[in-house]
């Protein structure tokens, strides 16, 4: 096992990260008072110290880990990460690290578990000479399912934080599923950075670059709701769920009312809204969804398993399935009212994109009218 090796952090706060994401999403968003969803690649870990340096380790497994001893440990808390690089990095807030910190090689690239450990958190207005060093350590191991955070157990540093236990029980104040779901759905729909000039070069005609999808693997989620929302729930959720120029296409394909099973569909909208619309969808496989409905006095358990998604796409899938089924359990509403008729979070966000993306586009076609007017002292022959 690696030695504790000095971290420097600062603002309480030091990042992890397994890959090379372009954008992020934001702290205070998914997470608990130890660790913040940021995105497929990335995550933050959090101190009680807020400038300093603490002790730090990274450890790499073939296959999930025992739990380490509750009594050793104060808090702990565990996230999914897409890791195609191969290798996972420790960085302070503002980019320090150490040496064994950096690229720590991880048994093969692909989605991997991240469990946080820490003890010793104090804030710096009680921590004295004579306390312990605060530790954080990291075990990572390879997985085939994307579960989502957890919160394992709790030192009650900052207590007003949000969390989520491995049961489903919040406590401290509710997870932003909808704020994460915006944004996992634009993540999943990028656009290229348009050009500001009206005749771009080839280098910025350039679109999207493709992402390896990585491997097929299983999305699950589970969320209590009451009863009569759960039964309802398949056929709420299908059968379109808009996303600007795309949409999901969900249809019931089998199963009873206790287990029923859904098709996922990607297809591209039949009123676009960009310009030009977008035209790669995220997948184009056919993915399947299973729902699990457990009954009980009142309420029943929802339990999602998505089979068959490309695991680079699989915590921003994850982070769109905790936004629907927090929808249906607490979306307000009467008995036959569907909570899920504003589902679609992020169709505000990507009509913004789009009405700046044609704004844009209007600028430019002004901006060509203008120059090719100048270089022919006037109305261009083929306009005349």
């Amino acid at each position: 096992m690696p030695e504790f090796v000095r971290l420097s952090v600062s603002h309480c706060q030091y990042r992890i990260f397994a890959g090379d994401g372009a954008d992020e999403m934001g702290i205070y968003t998914i997470g608990d008072d130890l660790l913040h969803v940021g995105g497929p690649h990335r995550c933050t870990g959090f101190t009680g110290l807020h400038t300093g340096s603490i002790q730090m380790r990274v450890i790499g497994h073939s296959s999930e880990p025992s739990m380490l001893p509750r009594g050793d440990w104060d808090a702990a808390a565990e996230t999914t990460l897409w890791c195609p690089t191969g290798s996972v990095t420790v960085i302070g807030l503002m980019g320090g690290s150490h040496d064994e910190l950096r690229e720590v090689p991880m048994p093969g690239n692909g989605l991997l578990r991240l469990r946080v450990y820490a003890r010793h958190r104090l804030d710096e207005s009680v921590r004295i000479e004579d306390d312990s060093p605060e530790q954080h350590e990291l075990h990572l191991w390879p997985v085939t399912e994307e579960t989502g955070f957890r919160t394992l157990y709790t030192d009650d540093l900052r207590s007003g934080w949000p969390r989520m236990t491995a049961d489903g029980l919040r406590f401290g104040g509710p997870q932003k599923t909808a704020s994460a779901a915006e944004w996992a759905m634009l993540s999943l729909l990028p656009r290229p950075k348009p050009s500001r000039l009206p005749f771009p070069s080839p280098r910025e005609r350039v679109t999207v670059p493709p992402v390896d999808p990585g491997p097929r693997v299983t999305v699950i989620r589970s969320r209590v709701m009451p009863a009569h929302r759960a039964t309802a729930a398949p056929d709420w959720l299908a059968p379109t769920i808009p996303a600007g120029d795309v949409e999901i296409r969900l249809a019931v394909a089998d199963g009873g009312s206790e287990a029923p099973v859904l098709t996922w569909r990607w297809a591209t909208a039949a009123s676009p809204i960009s310009p030009p619309p977008v035209t790669a969808l995220p997948d184009e496989q056919v993915t399947t969804v299973r729902m699990l409905i457990r009954a009980g006095i009142g309420d029943a358990e929802v339990t999602v398993r998505h089979e068959g998604v490309p695991a680079s796409q699989s915590v921003a899938l994850g982070l769109i399935w905790d936004h629907l089924l927090d929808a249906l359990a607490t979306a307000p509403g009467g008995i036959w009212q569907n909570p899920l008729q504003d589902r679609a979070v992020w169709q505000s966000a990507l009509h913004d994109r789009a009405v700046e993306e044609w704004q844009l586009a209007d600028k430019r076609r002004r901006q060509k009218a203008e120059w090719e007017a100048r270089g022919w002292a006037g109305t261009p022959p083929h306009l005349r």
